[in-house]
């Protein structure tokens, strides 16, 4: 039976997308995701984790959670660009719209739009690839299949504008990790182009 009138019987949930950048369960996402959050819950998969929060930057949308796993876990590297070049072809996969569209995982894709902007969040990729609430703190992905940015926002479409999806681009999240004194494995060399088909089957894990 509930009974309102408590403030404890509000329970306010929101979710976003994150990706694992190591094997040890340390998952970048956004500020805006992880913040003020008092549980963080992590599904990946089948599993569900309870994750930490390993820290949240105060200048870009950025933070680092933490999940402990019995098991190595597959992670994906950052782009070795710290910006993508205009023109290139990326790959957005995350969990957007989960209450409409279902929890599992949506792969959009587009070119890079712009990669000089600045926003005050740290975003400075612009794509044309769809991005929706939910997408926050997911990757944008490089023919490769590594990280040249994490998605941080939508631009606001009216009836008249299409939107844009910002993102924060690897050299970004490089120097927040640095500053943090965090490690992660880089992209390897020469590695082979893949197909969108072949980035989501890569990453979906």
């Amino acid at each position: 039976h509930h009974a309102g009138g408590d403030d404890e019987s509000v329970v306010l949930a929101w979710s976003g997308t994150g990706f694992l950048i190591n094997d040890q369960g340390l998952i970048l996402t956004n500020r805006h995701v992880a913040k003020d959050s008092k549980n963080l819950l992590v599904s990946l998969g089948e599993d569900q984790y309870t994750a930490d929060v390993v820290v949240i930057d105060d200048d870009q949308d950025l933070a680092l959670i933490k999940i402990k796993a019995d098991k190595k876990l597959p992670f994906v590297r950052l782009s070795k660009l710290d910006k993508p070049n205009d023109g290139a072809d990326c790959v957005v996969m995350g969990f957007p719209l989960i209450d409409r569209l279902g929890g599992d995982i949506k792969v959009t894709r587009g070119i890079v739009s712009s990669s000089s902007q600045e926003a005050p969040n740290g975003a400075d990729v612009l794509t044309d690839a769809k991005v929706n609430p939910g997408n926050s703190g997911g990757p944008i992905l490089d023919k490769y299949g590594n990280a040249m940015a994490i998605v941080c926002m939508k631009s606001l479409s009216t009836e008249r504008e299409d939107s844009y999806g910002l993102g924060i681009s690897a050299g970004h999240i490089r120097k927040f990790l640095e500053k943090n004194h965090v490690d992660v494995p880089a992209a390897t060399a020469n590695e082979p182009s893949l197909s969108t088909e072949e980035i989501a089957a890569k990453v979906r894990e």
